[in-house]
């Protein structure tokens, strides 16, 4: 789901959630002067982080919330590049209310069985993952088969729970 912003709005909301993940950062990271040595410098890392969190679709509150705790919880003294802060902004199944990933899977193994297709599901995310899968597959396939496939549906079943407007 996209947000309904137009692009730019979406710039100008991300350019002031830039300003506060790069205040955040200062001050999770003692040596963040390492990384940003100088305002000209700081200021252009800014723009290419602005251009690369708009580029990647990181978008929600959530998203930036993740990212900044997986900051601090590393405990390392110098700034993430980029792409590790993106990879840190996907949030968890746990964050969004959702079983864990092995959880769901366990789950979706066991409620595929013909025997058990009239059980309610623990939410909507870990139903629409078996079935992007097949209750075949998952009958049948080795675990070493099945959970890769499983693993990828539920995390794209996932990022669709994950609330879409960016309020910083």
């Amino acid at each position: 789901m996209q947000s309904q912003l137009k692009p730019i709005d979406a710039e100008i909301q991300m350019a002031k959630a830039v300003e506060y993940i790069f205040t955040q950062i200062k001050l999770i990271c003692p040596g963040w002067k390492a990384t940003w040595s100088n305002e000209s410098v700081e200021n252009e890392a800014k723009k290419f982080w602005l251009k690369v969190l708009l580029e990647t679709g990181i978008r929600t509150d959530l998203e930036i919330k993740c990212g900044l705790q997986r900051t601090l919880k590393e405990g390392d003294p110098y700034c993430p590049p980029i792409g590790r802060f993106i990879r840190w902004c996907k949030p968890n199944p746990e964050v969004l209310g959702l079983p864990s990933a092995s959880a769901a899977y366990r789950e979706a193994c066991q409620k595929v069985h013909p025997a058990r297709r009239q059980c309610a599901w623990s939410h909507a995310a870990v139903f629409l993952a078996a079935q992007s899968v097949g209750a075949h597959e998952l009958r049948i396939l080795s675990q070493d088969k099945s959970w890769p496939m499983f693993e990828r549906a539920y995390a794209i079943a996932c990022d669709w729970q994950a609330p879409d407007i960016l309020d910083t």
